[in-house]
């Protein structure tokens, strides 16, 4: 079985969103994107405005330069 990985793009910002050391993202099965900040609230901020962000799948396939292909990718 494949392994599941998602990249999100920012369209306000033209940049890949990252994760930094005390914030985590996660997509839920809506297709949201959620923040966790790792501060020991448990609590999440679901301030994203999903217009503005693109959310790809890892294909599980690698071109030749062995770099990984997510779905909207051209080749």
């Amino acid at each position: 079985m494949r392994e599941l990985k998602f990249r999100v793009w920012n369209k306000k910002e033209n940049a890949w969103l990252e994760d930094e050391s005390k914030t985590y993202y996660y997509l839920t099965f809506q297709g949201c994107i959620v923040e966790d900040y790792n501060d020991g609230s448990g609590g999440y901020d679901i301030d994203f405005n999903d217009e503005d962000y693109v959310i790809q799948q890892f294909t599980g396939l690698l071109d030749k330069n062995r770099k990984e292909i997510y779905e909207g990718d051209i080749l």
